[in-house]
């Protein structure tokens, strides 16, 4: 009687750790999927960012190196 229940015992526990790796294993790689969605997010943010706003940093960055032209010429 001992022996059908120790084999018994020994399957629902190898079902048990089947169940708990196939429920684990799909999830290896999904901090690094986290983190390229994040990612490409702002990868997609900057280039909308840049174009939207080009001409006004263009005019910023001229501002800039015309005072820097003129305060150096001093």
């Amino acid at each position: 009687m001992s022996d059908v229940m120790l084999r018994s015992w020994a399957a629902v526990q190898e079902k048990l750790d089947a169940a708990k790796s196939a429920v684990t294993g799909d999830e290896e790689g999904q901090g690094m999927v986290e983190y390229s969605l994040i990612l490409g997010l702002v990868a997609v943010l900057a280039v909308v960012i840049l174009i939207t706003m080009g001409g006004q940093i263009n005019n910023i960055f001229t501002n800039v190196s015309v005072q820097l032209g003129l305060s150096a010429a001093n």
